[in-house]
């Protein structure tokens, strides 16, 4: 199990105070805790490399929890629940 401090692919992250927002924290499904931009999510989630991300309403575990089919990401119009912070 390792540790990536940042993941910041196809994304834009923005530093306050020392603390980077605009990533998900994300755990890939070697064990790796990451944070992303959300476009890097959608990349690792399509790879199949991704077990959970944290939501606004806790960790969303990848084929238990309903997930946002990213072919059709455009037409979505729901609340975005992955928590950037």
């Amino acid at each position: 199990m390792g540790v990536c401090i940042i993941l910041q692919v196809l994304g834009k992250a923005t530093n306050r105070g020392g603390v980077l927002t605009g990533l998900i924290k994300v755990e890939m499904i070697d064990g790796t805790l990451c944070r992303m931009a959300p476009r890097a999510l959608d990349m690792f989630l399509a790879r199949d490399e991704v077990s959970r991300f944290k939501r606004s309403d806790g960790w969303a575990v990848v084929g238990v929890d309903h997930l946002r089919d990213p072919k059709k990401r455009h037409a979505f119009d729901g609340a975005e629940r992955r928590l950037a912070a």
